[in-house]
């Protein structure tokens, strides 16, 4: 990863602009109180967005802080650790510590002392596909969890995958191309809020779901589709750049509609049938 270190910024590579479609190019804002942006585009012949370059403020981070956490921030995204004619182990995380300045995009978000009920509800949980809304995979379970465990960036876990299931090579490509993700379903009346923080979560089922390279960034386009001409005031475009606030007042339901739209657009056709 070739870094630059600019008057403001240190800047590390992760495409080369080549790669990338001409004048697609934005700057987007991941977190404005950690000093955080990501370069994004186009990539040839694709229609999300991908990201080019990291961004990190000079006075919040040095060159070794901003590595690590491009290293700490890869793991949220799904890997696959182990396959077989039989059975894919997938591993990732289930959530990822937030704060007051860094919820999700319902304005919430999780902490170490969140109750996910492991304990309480032991055993196996579901995989999915985009929470059963998938129009082709529906309620289709592609495996199991078989781990979590809770470290310094969230809740991580790993799975067990049926490698007959006629979805899987679709979703092994995903994963291969760092455009898959976890989220994961709770049993809602048990579910415990205060001021956005989570405090029980009892998880239910986990699904892969396509996302953006960062869960908290949308592909505009996507944007666009969803609320035409007058998207909500969390996401703000001001020339180049598409700030994403760590809104409190995330539109109802976004993170959901989000999820479905994106799966539609990125893998519909090829999941059909």
């Amino acid at each position: 990863m070739p870094v630059e270190v600019t008057e403001n910024y240190i800047r590390i590579r992760q495409r080369d602009p080549g790669d990338f479609e001409e004048g697609s190019f934005r700057t987007v804002t991941l977190s404005k109180s950690k000093g955080i942006k990501a370069i994004m585009g186009k990539l040839k012949g694709e229609t999300t967005m991908t990201v080019q370059s990291y961004l990190f403020d000079k006075e919040k981070w040095t060159k070794e802080e901003a590595q690590k956490w491009i290293t700490e921030h890869k793991k949220k995204s799904v890997f696959i650790k182990s396959i077989d004619d039989d059975k894919v182990i997938i591993g990732g995380y289930a959530a990822i510590w937030g704060s007051e300045e860094d919820r999700d995009l319902e304005g919430e978000y999780f902490t170490k002392e969140t109750d996910f009920w492991i304990d309480k509800i032991p055993g196996p949980k579901p995989v999915l596909y985009e929470h059963g809304q998938h129009p082709s995979t529906k309620f289709t379970i592609l495996g199991f969890t078989t781990k979590f465990s809770a470290d310094d960036i969230g809740l991580s876990l790993e799975a067990e995958l049926d490698r007959h299931n006629k979805y899987i090579e679709t979703v092994l490509e995903l994963a291969e191309q760092g455009k898959l993700g976890w989220s994961s379903g709770a049993v809602a009346h048990l579910v415990e809020k205060m001021g956005g923080q989570l405090k029980s979560w009892p998880i239910a089922e986990m699904t892969l779901t396509v996302i953006p390279a960062e869960p908290r960034l949308l592909n505009t386009e996507i944007l666009n589709k969803i609320y035409g001409d007058n998207p909500p005031q969390e996401f703000v475009q001001v020339g180049e750049t598409i700030e994403l606030s760590e809104a409190k007042q995330s539109p109802e339901n976004a993170g959901e509609k989000i999820a479905l739209i994106t799966a539609l657009l990125e893998i519909f056709e090829r999941l059909k049938g």
